[in-house]
């Protein structure tokens, strides 16, 4: 019959420098199976822990074989032995081995963690477990309140909770006291009565004679064995609820990382604070670019309708204009009807364009007016004074206001006279008395220092001359379509007005600097990057044993990665949510300030920048933890175990 643990010509050799190695397994030929309790016992050097790591699975560089059921662990690739060690292998240490940040329960659930076990058999077999060790009211306990032999049998129940087939264990009685070494020798014997192979490393020739087998190893080689018990072969029993392995889930591995920040606490609350004001630097910047861009849109919609659309023609031919009018070319009627025809307008308002045609005389006076422009319904520029202009009347810019006259209170209510020429002919087009309403006030850009005018439509349309239609408002139903109707309108040929243009190149302006700003600003988050991975690096050293426990338990390397990785993860989410605080409490206090200066708010708090800043943060720091995250992944179990 298959012996279920099959050892042949096994050697093992530590290098000591490249001319110079050290063999401390010469030739090792024996079996193992279910049911026996073993010793292997011997001096310090002999080899003992080095041939049950290597029969654990974790140490891979020797020479020979080790078949498990006839399997040559040779053969085994990574994944195949992280589950070796997951499902059939329950290591039990004379150190003990307990994740420090566990409670008792969660220290033996941990190996089942990684297995398709049902968390309600798990909870149930744990608690069987710990009733079964007298450790029952002890699961929400740490590690660091019991005893030495309580921690032992916590140990032993971790080792036992995923039903292996092997119990290894490693001077199990060493750090105990008479009382408690002789009960975990009597619950290991136990343990090999139900069919399981259980192999003690030991010192002790005490502890030796109570087992059913001594193989005593000498300088590398087995000078004794006293042979195998007879022993019923178990083997070929179905395992009740078999269970196979799988990847520590994401929660758990967010679970574990929580529980390492809050072991370091206060070194944690400082990063998370430190690159919370990188985060916070950003989100303060992305809060003022939006408050300030959504302060230019409305000054530059509050003269006007946001449903209303200006459209123009351009001219391509001069010699086809019956005026001069810049460079816009007349409308047609098939083209006024194609554009009120546009799905979503609601109405189109004629206008008129004139420059460099029209003359204003007052008094003795004679101005040439830059520009000639008609009004729409929506027309409300600043005032200096007056109202806007009715019937047969004109309201005026403020510098051809102060061509005519220095005392604007007298020009109001004045009639002046305006003359339309055609440049080709020199002959007067339009020739019209009109009353002074009002002044528009300069907000000192090139276009408003311009001499201008405004009139209704209707008062320059005569029975002989109705002037050219050159520029259409169109009336949008709702916002949702203006933009539809932009796109038609540019689509058809015809030209929106620059109005949008100048937003977007302002808003355009804004962004760049705003990126600009963001990029100082990101130094910061840069340099918190840094101090993440050094944490996270530091945490690796002083981690290494935990890390050697959850791969010696079944671990894989891709496990212990996600563990670090949720760990800079959470420290970016923590980061995240400390700078977004600071932003939005400093720019609600600089909002309530500004706003009693200014009367206006100029930092937008929003959600999607709130989110943003999150985001930033959580993405950084998942960048900064994947190197050190790669070295703990990467970290050998047997030599893990070993550090201090």
């Amino acid at each position: 019959m298959m012996a279920l643990i099959e050892i042949k010509d096994l050697i093992k050799e530590y290098r000591i420098n490249d001319n110079k190695s050290q063999q401390v397994l010469k030739g090792l030929s024996f079996s193992m199976n279910h049911g026996e309790f073993i010793a292997i016992v011997g001096e310090s050097g002999s080899g003992k822990s080095t041939l049950l790591n290597i029969i654990g699975g974790l140490d891979s560089d020797y020479k020979g074989s080790v078949k498990i059921g006839g399997k040559n662990l040779k053969d085994f690739n990574f994944k195949e032995l992280d589950d070796y060690r997951k499902l059939n292998i329950g290591f039990i240490f004379q150190s003990f081995n307990l994740i420090p940040t566990y409670t008792v329960m969660e220290n033996i659930l941990a190996p089942s963690d990684m297995t398709t076990m049902p968390d309600k058999i798990k909870k149930e077999k744990a608690s069987k477990l710990l009733s079964r060790l007298g450790l029952k009211g002890y699961e929400d306990k740490m590690p660091s309140s019991l005893s030495g032999g309580e921690k032992q049998r916590v140990a032993i129940a971790r080792a036992l909770m995923n039903d292996p087939d092997i119990i290894l264990a490693d001077e199990p009685t060493g750090a105990l006291d008479k009382n408690n070494a002789e009960n975990i020798v009597t619950l290991l014997k136990s343990i090999a009565a139900e069919g399981k192979l259980v192999v003690v490393v030991t010192h002790s020739q005490k502890v030796a004679n109570q087992c059913d087998r001594i193989i005593r190893l000498e300088y590398g080689t087995i000078s004794h064995d006293s042979g195998m018990a007879v022993k019923n072969n178990p083997e070929n029993k179905e395992k009740a609820g078999k269970i196979s392995s799988k990847r520590l889930g994401i929660i758990h591995s967010f679970l574990i990382a929580y529980k390492n920040i809050r072991k370091n606490k206060l070194r944690n609350v400082l990063v998370s604070l430190g690159t919370g004001i990188g985060i916070f630097s950003v989100v303060a910047l992305l809060f003022l670019s939006r408050g300030i861009g959504n302060y230019v849109t409305n000054q530059m919609y509050s003269q006007t309708n946001p449903l209303l659309v200006e459209v123009t023609k351009v001219s391509d031919n001069a010699n086809r204009r019956f005026l001069n009018f810049t460079q816009l070319e007349p409308f047609s009627d098939a083209e006024i009807k194609q554009l009120s025809e546009i799905p979503g307008v609601a109405s189109v308002e004629k206008g008129c364009i004139i420059t460099g045609s029209t003359s204003l005389f007052f008094n003795d006076s004679n101005e040439n007016i830059a520009m000639l422009s008609t009004i729409y319904k929506d027309f409300s520029p600043d005032l200096k004074e007056g109202s806007l202009p009715e019937s047969g009347q004109i309201i005026i810019s403020e510098s051809l206001a102060n061509s005519i006259g220095k005392d604007y209170a007298s020009i109001i209510g004045k009639e002046i006279t305006l003359k339309i020429e055609n440049n080709n002919s020199q002959s007067v087009v339009n020739e019209k008395t009109y009353t002074i309403s009002g002044i528009i006030e300069s907000d000192g850009s090139p276009a408003s220092r311009l001499k201008t005018g405004y009139v209704n439509f209707a008062d320059i349309t005569t029975e002989q001359n109705t002037p050219p239609i050159n520029i259409l408002y169109l009336t949008a139903s709702s916002q949702k379509d203006v933009d539809f109707i932009k796109s038609d309108i540019k689509r058809f040929g015809f030209n929106v007005n620059s109005r949008d243009s100048a937003l977007n190149r302002i808003i355009s302006f804004i962004n760049t600097v705003t990126i600009g700003l963001t990029g100082i600003a990101a130094v910061s988050l840069v340099v918190s990057g840094i101090m993440i991975l050094v944490v996270l690096f530091i945490s690796v050293v002083e981690r290494t044993k935990e890390i050697g426990i959850l791969r010696a338990i079944g671990a894989r390397a891709s496990d212990i990665k996600s563990i670090f990785i949720s760990e800079g993860a959470l420290l970016g989410l923590g980061s995240g949510i400390i700078g977004v605080f600071i932003a939005v409490i400093i720019s609600a206090i600089a909002n309530r300030i500004l706003y009693r200066i200014t009367g206006t708010q100029l930092i937008a708090i929003n959600l999607p920048n709130i989110f943003t800043g999150i985001l930033i943060s959580v993405g950084i720091s998942i960048l900064a933890s994947l190197i050190p995250a790669t070295k703990a992944s990467g970290l050998e179990p047997v030599e893990s175990l070993r550090h201090e």
